[in-house]
This record gives C-alpha cells, structure tokens and sequence, in this order.
C-alpha cells in the first residue's frame, strides 16, 4: 500500500510538473507596421506571429502577443524580456542573443521612386549623389551602408518616408516589398499616384522566427517550432496561411 501511495505521489507530481511546463505562456514581441508579417489591426496580429502562434499552441504551449517598436522588439527579446521575436533577418550580431528558426518566407527589399522618376536600380553606383530614407534599427547590406555615394537619413516610420519620397523630399526608401505595398494600399492610398516600386532588388533576406537564448530552454522551442513548421508545410496548411495574409 505505501509503495503503491509512493508511486501514485510520483506519477501526480511528474503530471503537475509537466503540465505546468506546457502551460507556460511564451511571450512574443510582434513588429509594429510591418504587414503583412506583423502588425494588429490584421488577422493574427499578420502572418509571422499567427504561424508562431498556431505552430507553439500546438505544441501545447500559451502565447501572448505584444506589438512593439521594431528596435524595442528587437532589443527586449535580446534581453529575455521577450521569448519570441518573429519576422527577424538572421545576423551574425543577433546570433550571439538569439537562435533562428528554419525560414517562414522571403524578404525582397525594393526601392520606392517618384512616379515620374526615370531611376531604376542595377547596382549601389546607380544610388549616386542620392537621398535614400532609411529606417532605424533595420538591417541593410553591409555595402549599402558603407557606401559613401549617397546619403542614408533615417527615420523611424516607412509611411513617413514615403511621404518624404512622395513629396521630393528625398530620392527614394527602401523596404520589404510586401510591407510597402501594404502599406501603400492600406494606410496611403492617396500616395498611390505618386509611387513607383524598382523592379531591382537591393537584397533577398530569409526571414526567420528567433528565440531569446536567455530562455533555458530555448532549444526546446526552437525545435518545436521546425517540427511544426515542416508539419505545416507538409499538410497544406502553411500554404493555406500564406494565402490567409495574402502573402502570395
């Protein structure tokens, strides 16, 4: 009897410790204004904190989404403040804080132009004497930012440089395609007129979800979220995501 109680007491404790393990809420810092990946007013607070979500609540975990600043995101989830920054480039930096995901989705960077602006882009020489609106705290080609050929202010809002190109303020901007047509659709119809995308690319950037390594078990998560992910695209639904956040 006192060896059966024994195991009993075991098997209920090793119960409660593995539920409440699989109960903890991870906390995830979504991007503000970068649809379709992240942003709130979308479906899923936008396509790269709904596949986390889905993808870590399968894995029998809770989530919380919380829509910051990219460079707060960015710097709290370094931190450990936060778990999970979805929607991340992998840099050799950010790998010292953080570990990444196998990719989600590719990340085109185009250039913005005045409507009437003959420049199409080829190569950095094509950006001479130039104004090109940056963002702060993004990530850049490390020739793009060394290059003494053009000026690279930054601001911290895309609709504000935007409206900067619109407006001859400045040359051109830069962002990821999909962002800048979303937006341009969404937020600044009025700028539509006024607005050319490049058919050049500056870069294509995988783009992943990482893990605060400040978490104890962020390899755990990490591996969770591969083996949901290639789950995913094996049964159709990531796909089926894609076409949710009109990412195709």
């Amino acid at each position: 009897m006192t060896k059966f109680l024994f195991r009993s007491l075991i098997g209920a404790l090793a119960i409660a410790l593995s539920t409440a393990a699989r109960a903890d809420t991870l906390t995830i810092a979504g991007c503000e204004n970068y649809a379709p990946y992240s942003d709130a007013a979308l479906p899923g607070d936008g396509f790269a904190n709904d596949l986390t979500t889905r993808i870590m609540r399968q894995a029998g975990y809770d989530t919380s989404v919380t829509m910051l600043p990219w460079i707060r995101a960015l710097e709290e989830t370094e931190a450990g403040r936060f778990d999970i920054l979805p929607s991340a480039w992998r840099t050799e930096d950010r790998a010292q804080t953080l570990l990444f995901s196998a990719p989600i989705a590719m990340s085109r960077l185009v250039f913005v132009k005045a409507a009437s602006s003959p420049f199409e882009f080829r190569s950095l020489e094509d950006l001479a004497g130039l104004t090109v609106g940056t963002i702060a705290g993004y990530t850049y080609e490390p020739e793009f930012l060394a290059s003494p050929l053009f000026e690279r202010p930054a601001v911290t809002d895309i609709l504000l440089n935007l409206k900067m190109v619109a407006a001859r303020h400045i040359d051109l901007t830069l962002d990821d395609e999909l962002t800048l047509r979303f937006i341009i659709r969404s937020r600044a119809p009025d700028l539509a007129p006024l607005l050319a995308l490049t058919q050049g690319v500056l870069s294509q950037q995988p783009l992943f979800v990482s893990f605060s390594k400040q978490r104890p078990d962020a390899e755990q998560l990490l591996a969770a979220f591969n083996t949901g992910l290639a789950r995913m695209r094996a049964d159709g639904s990531y796909q089926r995501l894609l076409a949710l956040h009109q990412m195709e």
